[in-house]
This record gives structure tokens, C-alpha cells and sequence, in this order.
């Protein structure tokens, strides 16, 4: 009589202490959402961040004028905090550094001139805006349009 309910108590303990040991799996915490400023850095920054223009014949506009022939072999290329372009661009400098306006990561600023940039850009596409006011005459009056000028590039 004994031995069967020592057996017994042997055999629930062992039970508790098996099923105490077993960790109960944790609820996976979701990681947390990027933040629109993290979330446009990625894109911009992707695959080494360079962007090239579009196949397009206006990938480059000054209040809708194609203004394409005055950006030959432009590109440019983002990394957290700055860019660097080649090819011909009266508007953009050759090296820059830059940073978001606000958290809706819609608008950047130029460091080296403060200008605006508006940013809409995607893991394929990106579009750069920039009003550009100062009239340079090297290279001739065409090559320094002043207005709203609209870069459409592509990865």
C-alpha cells in the first residue's frame, strides 16, 4: 500500500517539476515600427544608396521645361547624413551633407546652402524638388535656370 502511493506521489512531484521547468514561450514582441525619418533613410540609403535618372526624355524639369540636357551623366548618391553627385548639376554641390526638416521625413535641408528639398521617394523611385534662385552665368545663362526644379531618378 505504501509503495503504490509512493509511486504515486513520485510520479505527480516528477510530473511538476517536468512541467515547471518547460518555459512557457513568451508572446513574440513585435519589433517596433521605423519611424518615417528611419523608414525614408533606408530607402534613400538601399543598395548604396545611388540614384540615376530616369528612362525618361524630362527626367529633369524647371516649371515643367525639360531642363534634362543641362544634368549630363548627373547622379547622385545618399548615405545617413550626406550625398555625393557626379556629372553636370548647377544646382546640386558635388558633396554635401543633409538631414531631414521634421519627422514626416518629407523635406530635406542642404547643409551647405539651407535650400529645401522636397523628397518623395519609394524602393525604385525617387523625386527630388528644389526651388533654385540664384542666377549663376558660368557656362551661359542655361546653365542656371532659376525656379521650381524637379529631379525624377530611379535606383
Amino acid at each position: 500500500m505504501i509503495r503504490p502511493l509512493f509511486s504515486t506521489l513520485f510520479a505527480m512531484a516528477l510530473i511538476v517539476v517536468i512541467g515547471s521547468s518547460c518555459k512557457k514561450k513568451d508572446k513574440e514582441v513585435p519589433e517596433p515600427e521605423l519611424t518615417a525619418v528611419e523608414k525614408a533613410t533606408a530607402l534613400l540609403t538601399a543598395d548604396g544608396g545611388k540614384w540615376n535618372p530616369a528612362p525618361l526624355g524630362d527626367w529633369v524639369t524647371v516649371e515643367g521645361v525639360n531642363v534634362t540636357d543641362l544634368f549630363k551623366d548627373f547622379s547622385i548618391t545618399f548615405t545617413a547624413t550626406g550625398y555625393t553627385t557626379s556629372g553636370t548639376s548647377p544646382v546640386w554641390a558635388r558633396t554635401d551633407t543633409w538631414s531631414f526638416k521634421d519627422d514626416t521625413a518629407t523635406t530635406m535641408i542642404r547643409k551647405s546652402d539651407s535650400k529645401e528639398v522636397t523628397v518623395d521617394v519609394t524602393e525604385t523611385t525617387l523625386k527630388l524638388t528644389v526651388t533654385w534662385d540664384q542666377t549663376t552665368y558660368e557656362g551661359g545663362r542655361t546653365q542656371s535656370i532659376n525656379g521650381k526644379h524637379e529631379f525624377n531618378l530611379v535606383k
